[in-house]
Parts: structure tokens; sequence; C-alpha cells
């Protein structure tokens, strides 16, 4: 496995730009990544910006993103990839294949030898923030979001603090007692708790069976100084008294809560995945490598997306906190499928992935299933409308979905457009006057006819909902070709003069 030694070593294998005069070098994240047409393309500060590909089943989602995929691959650019469905990472390798990139691939899966403990990863890296409680039990929390949808408590915030405090001081225990952060720790430290006041007292059993109650015994010898001791004294204080306290239903639930998603994580073959040693860990992605996490949630169930959700967000805050001047290698996070993924670090960490050098793409079927992931009520449906827009790049296939298209072209927005209006009467009237023995009976007839045409300024959709159900899907009887619609605020496309424009890509 080949992956770049160092900054340099990027900037080698990146081919040099240069301005048009053939003059200085200009900056490669500035340059064509992706051509569109003839006049336009995609560059790395595009993608950084965030990339959104909607397309219904069939509609060619997967095959047109992969002209990005290959672009980010010839590049050199490292990052991890996200599988929802059996067969992606094959798809994947032969992209890789297709480019030279296929030593840099990492695939992550129970018939590898890799390994990954992203809570040990977390507690030890060398950034600042390293080794912050906090920051442990956001990601718990976060892969519990996602694995756990449909599973929890609802959106209440009672139920959200309690899990929260429990894990909180569970995960700080672990680390003080131990040095160390095994979720297997974590979960036994919880599960073995007390459970009332009486099991808190000198004369219980508990304190002679309770792993939680060893723990807090080597945590007591292990801490030195000040600061070390009034931390201790908060989680002490909780399972000696908070915690025992809680109302007997209030407790179960929320063991049961962390149980439930916990529990499957101690089993094989995620136990050996997760929960041994680190042998990769996202800074590999900084010199180049390509970490397929091959735990389909096809495959998998919940415990595949708890699992995933694991290394997007330990990359995410990776990334986030590397020094770009020592670590320039520009990243890249992709999620086909990506509802099963999307979560509330979202919207932070898309606000300033720019900065950070990564560049995002998730491509899903249609705006409803965002709902679905994040929420229907209205907090879910404004953490949708902030998930879209930061991301900035967006690309539209065919779809059906009426919310979908309704959306994408109230985006694109409306314009004052002249409408020519015509209007067209006729009439006709007949009169008849009658005769008498010397004369004859008259009849006149008399019609009109008024024709007229007008102009007039409206308010219209430069895209109509409807032409996204008309766009071409590819396969033979289209040639191969998938039409889409490509926006990007900000942006003046050179072929249209506009902020979108229609563009083909060829199924390969």
């Amino acid at each position: 496995m080949r992956f770049f030694t160092s900054a340099l070593a990027w900037l080698q294998h990146t081919r040099r730009a240069r301005d048009g005069r053939g003059g200085e070098q200009c900056d490669p994240l500035a340059m064509p990544l992706v051509w569109l047409n003839k006049f336009d393309a995609l560059s790395p500060y595009d993608l950084f910006e965030g990339c959104q590909v909607v397309g219904a089943s069939g509609s060619g989602k997967t095959s047109s993103a992969a002209h990005i995929l290959r672009a980010l691959f010839r590049a050199n650019f490292g990052g991890i990839v996200l599988c929802a469905k059996p067969g992606e990472f094959e798809h994947v390798y032969r992209i890789a294949q297709e480019t030279g990139a296929e030593r840099r691939v990492v695939r992550f899966a129970p018939e590898e030898a890799w390994r990954y403990n992203p809570f040990a990863f977390e507690l030890q890296r060398a950034t600042r923030g390293a080794g912050l409680i906090t920051n442990i039990v956001a990601l718990i929390l976060q892969a519990m979001e996602c694995g756990g949808r449909g599973k929890n408590t609802g959106g209440d915030t009672y139920w959200q603090d309690a899990l929260t405090e429990l894990l909180t001081a569970a995960v700080h225990l672990v680390c003080v007692s131990t040095g160390d952060c095994q979720l297997s720790d974590v979960l036994q430290v919880i599960q073995t708790a007390p459970q009332s006041r009486e099991d808190v007292t000198p004369e219980s059993t508990w304190s002679r069976t309770s792993a939680c109650f060893a723990m807090l015994l080597a945590a007591e010898k292990k801490v030195t100084t000040e600061a070390e001791y009034g931390d201790l004294a908060v989680t002490e204080q909780y399972f000696f008294r908070t915690f025992p306290e809680l109302a007997s239903k209030t407790r179960s639930i929320v063991v049961s809560s962390v149980s439930a998603m916990l529990s499957p994580m101690m089993r094989s073959p995620m136990r050996e995945l997760f929960c041994t040693t680190t042998n990769i860990d996202p800074t590999a992605c900084e010199r180049g490598a390509i970490v397929v996490v091959d735990l389909p949630v096809k495959d998998f169930g919940s415990v595949g997306t708890f699992a995933q959700t694991l290394w997007k967000m330990t990359f995410q805050k990776a990334m986030e906190q590397r020094d770009i001047a020592k670590s320039p290698v520009p990243t890249f996070l992709w999620a086909d499928e990506s509802q099963y993924f999307v979560s509330s670090y979202d919207l932070q960490f898309l606000a300033t992935a720019r900065s950070s050098r990564v560049c995002t793409v998730y491509l899903t079927q249609n705006i409803p299933s965002y709902y679905e992931a994040l929420g229907r009520d209205h907090q879910g449906q404004h953490k949708v409308d902030a998930l879209l827009g930061n991301l900035g790049t967006k690309l539209w296939l065919a779809n059906g979905d009426p919310t979908t298209n309704e959306h994408a072209a109230k985006m694109i927005a409306q314009t004052w457009q002249m409408r020519q209006g015509a209007n067209q009467g006729y009439s006709s009237n007949m009169s008849q006057q009658g005769g008498s023995l010397t004369t004859d009976t008259t009849t006149s007839v008399n019609y009109s006819d008024n024709q007229g045409v007008s102009l007039s300024e409206q308010l219209a959709f430069q895209i109509l909902p409807q032409e996204f159900t008309t766009l071409r899907t590819g396969g033979p009887r289209n040639n191969l070709l998938v039409d889409g619609i490509i926006f990007k605020p900000g942006r003046v496309w050179n072929a249209t003069g506009t902020n979108f424009m229609r563009v083909t890509f060829k199924q390969q």
C-alpha cells in the first residue's frame, strides 16, 4: 500500500498548471477539475463548497457522479467513501483502476486486516482539543443519531440531555481509569452503574461486583492535579447520587437506548473492526489514501450506519483540525444514498469545509429522504434547508418527485419575463324585414372580427418543475446520455450567462 509521504510528494504528483501565457504557475485548486462542456468546468474550490446530486432511481445519478469521482482520483485527492448498497466497493475500485489510483484504495471490511478504534484515535490525536470528553461523547451521539433512526425516544430534549449526561460520565470514567477509551468499557460502566441509593451504601454487594465501582476506585489512584480531582468529583457525584436517584423508568429507558446501539458493536465483526487496535485512521487520507468503508447499510443494517458514521465524523473532525500549511493534500467525503449518513453535525462541517480543503459530494434520490432522516417537523425542515444551502453546487437529474422538482425550480428562482398574449373576437347578427303584396322580404347580416396582440411582463420560473421529469436517463434508448441541470449561486456559466445550465454526461 503506497500513500504520499509528505506535502511535497503530493505536489510532485499534481499536474503543474500554468496560465494562458505559459507564465507563472497558477493555483492548481482553481483550475478545471471536472469539465461540464467546452466552456465550463468545476474546480476543486467549487467542490470544497459542497456538491449535492439528486436523481430518482434509474436517472443515471451514480454514473453521472462517477465523472466527479474519477476527477478526484486523477487529482490524487485522498478521502473516504461510505457505502449504502452491496457492490459499491467494486464500483469504486473499478474507477480507481481506470484512473491508476487502485494502489491507494483501502477496503475497510471484515474480510480485510484494517482496524480502527475511533474513540482511542479521538483521545490520543495530536491536534488541539485532543482528549476532550465532550468530543468523544459527541461522536457516539452522532453515530447513534444516524444508526438509531426510528428507534429513539423522539426529539424530547430531556431524554437527549439524560443520555448525554450518562455518556459523559461513563466515557470520562473509562478514560481516567484505563488511560484508553474502549467502547466495551463504556458499555460495561453503564450496565453496572448503581440502580438505587441502597447500591451505594458500604454494605451493598454492588461495590464488590460492579465494574463501574472498580473503575471509580482505579480513577482515584490515577488523578494527580487539582483540575483532574475536580473533574472526577463531578463524575463521582453523578454515579453516587444523580444516576441512582433517577426514576426507575427514566433510568431504564436511557440505559436501554445506549445498550441497544452499542451492544451490536461488541459482537463480531464490529468488535474486531472498531474495538481492538488501530492500523488505519483518517489521517491516512491526508497522504492520499482512499478509504472505502465497505459495511453497506443494506447488508449490516443500523449497525452499518453507526459504524460508517464513526468514520465519517472522525474524518470530518480530523480534516477540520489539521494544519493546511503542513498537510495541504485536498480530501473528499463521498456518500451515495447520503440520507443514511447525514447528521446535524454536517451543518457545522460544511460551513467551513472550504477552508479545510474537503470536497463533500452527497448523492440522494429526493429531498423528502432528507426530511425523513433529519425530521419532518419544522426543526427538521430547517436542518434540511441549512444542509442544502451549504452544499453549494446542485446537480439535478431526472426526477418524478414534485417536492424535489419544485424545490429545484424555486432555488433557480423566478425572473421577470415578457409574455405575449393574443385575443380574438367574432360576432354576427342578422335582421329581417317582412314584405307585402307589392314588396319583397329584405334580410341584412352584419359580421365583426376583432384580433389583438399584447405584451406584458410577468414573474415566472426560469426552469419549470415539469422539465425535470423529461431529462434523459441514460441507457441504450438514450445512447448512454444522461441529462441534468446544474446550479451554483455566485457562478455565471460561460455557456449560458446564467447561474444554471443544462449538462449532459456520457455513461461509461
